[in-house]
């Protein structure tokens, strides 16, 4: 039986989540770029994109840290009150 395979480049700061199936014929996860976790990977990823699914379809675009004043993450900070 014959096993196929591809090269595939990950990009820096990409997210692969758990279970997530990346399919043979997908040559790129871009950079930054976050894959839901069970998702099913049938097309190359842009940079920033966010996928989820079966099959993974764009889900929203991670903003560049400078839009997000510096946090890890796209919640406003909280105030503790």
């Amino acid at each position: 039986e014959k096993i196929v395979t591809s090269p595939l480049v990950i990009e820096k700061g990409a997210f692969i989540g758990a279970r997530a199936i990346v399919c043979a014929k997908v040559e790129r996860i871009g950079e930054r770029a976050v894959v839901a976790a069970g998702s099913v990977v049938t097309r190359d990823i842009k940079p920033r994109e966010m996928v989820a699914g079966n099959p993974a379809r764009t889900i929203g675009v991670n903003a560049p840290m400078a839009w997000r004043g510096g946090m890890a993450c796209s919640r406003p900070p909280h105030n503790g009150g």
